[in-house]
C-alpha cells in the first residue's frame, strides 16, 4: 500500500493526515506542535516537525503535502530537506498556510480564500495557485477582522471610556487590566497580537448586545473593503473562510458578506478535510 501525507502547520499546532492513495481512507490523523520556519532554526524546526516523524514513517509515503505559516520562498528547500529526513517521503512540496487555505476552502474552484484566526489573510485563487494577495500587514498595520483586531478595538474602547458600562463593567471583573498593563503587554511583550486575541471569548459571550455586534460587523466590513475588494471582480466569484473567528462569528460573517454582495460558500475552522479531497483528484 503506498500513502500521502498533508501537514496544515501554524506556529501554535499542526495538523497532519496520512492517507490511503487507493481509496482516500484515512489512515491516521493527529496535532504536534506548530512551527514557523520565519522564526525558528533549522535544529528548532527539524524538533518541533520531529514529532511527527514516527507516525510518517509506519507508512510508506509516497508524497507529502506540507503547508505552514513562515513558509516563504527562500526557505522552502530548507524545509524540504527537514521533512524528506524525517518522513521518508519520496516527494515533499513546501507551500504556505494561505495556499493550504485556498486549496482546502476552494479545491479546484476559481475564488477567493480567506483566514480569520489570530491574524487575518486573504488572496485571490485560480484553482491550483495563488494569482493575487492583499498583505495582511500584522495586527498594527493590518489584520482587519482578525482575533487581534476585533481584541485591540475593545481594549482601546475599554480604556477610552468608550464601551457601554455594563460591559465594561463585566470586563474589569473579567481580566482587571489597566492602561500601564495593557500597554506593556501590546508595546513591550512578545507576542502582543495573542494578548489582543485572547479578549475575543469575550466578545462572543456579549455578542447579542448592540455594541458588540456592531463592533464585529465592523471588524468584518473592514477586512472585506481593504483586503477583498482589492482583487478584480470579487464579487463576482465565491468567497470561503477558515479560521476560529470566522467560525465562532460566522452568522455576523455571513450577513456582513452578504450586505457587501460576495457569494459565501463556506466558513469551516480548519481546511484539513478540503486539502485530503484537493489531493486525492489530482
Amino acid at each position: 500500500m503506498s500513502y500521502l501525507a498533508i501537514a496544515d502547520c501554524g506556529s501554535s499546532k499542526t495538523e497532519w493526515a496520512v492517507v490511503d492513495e487507493t481509496d482516500g481512507g484515512v489512515a491516521s490523523r493527529w496535532i504536534t506542535a506548530g512551527a514557523n520556519p520565519a522564526v525558528m532554526s533549522p535544529g528548532e524546526l527539524s524538533s518541533a516537525l520531529g514529532e511527527a516523524s514516527e507516525t510518517l514513517r509506519g507508512h510508506e509515503l509516497t508524497s507529502l503535502y506540507f503547508y505552514g505559516a513562515g513558509c516563504l520562498p527562500h526557505l522552502k528547500d530548507g524545509v524540504s530537506t527537514i521533512l524528506r529526513e524525517l518522513s521518508g517521503a519520496r516527494d515533499v512540496e513546501v507551500e504556505s498556510d494561505l495556499l493550504g487555505a485556498a486549496r482546502g476552502l476552494l479545491g479546484r474552484r476559481r475564488g477567493v480564500a480567506c483566514i480569520l484566526g489570530t491574524g487575518s489573510n486573504s488572496c485571490l485563487y485560480d484553482g491550483e495557485a495563488i494569482i493575487d494577495n492583499v498583505p495582511s500587514l500584522g495586527f498594527i498595520l493590518g489584520d482587519e477582522g482578525s482575533g487581534s483586531y476585533l481584541g485591540k478595538m475593545l481594549l482601546s474602547d475599554y480604556l477610552k471610556r468608550q464601551m457601554p458600562e455594563e460591559l465594561s463593567r463585566a470586563f474589569a471583573a473579567r481580566y482587571g487590566i489597566d492602561t500601564a498593563t495593557a500597554v506593556r503587554m501590546v508595546y513591550r511583550s512578545a507576542s502582543p497580537n495573542r494578548f489582543l486575541a485572547s479578549f475575543a471569548p469575550f466578545i462572543a459571550e456579549h455578542l447579542k448586545d448592540r455594541y458588540m455586534e456592531a463592533l464585529v460587523r465592523n471588524g468584518f466590513e473592514a477586512f472585506l473593503k481593504r483586503n477583498v475588494l482589492a482583487y478584480d471582480r470579487a464579487q463576482e466569484m465565491p468567497i470561503a473562510f477558515c479560521g476560529g473567528v470566522a467560525c465562532n462569528f460566522a452568522v455576523v460573517l455571513t450577513d456582513t458578506a452578504s450586505s457587501l454582495g460576495f457569494t459565501m460558500i463556506s466558513i469551516v475552522h480548519k481546511p484539513m478535510d478540503g486539502l485530503i479531497t484537493y489531493h486525492m483528484r489530482q
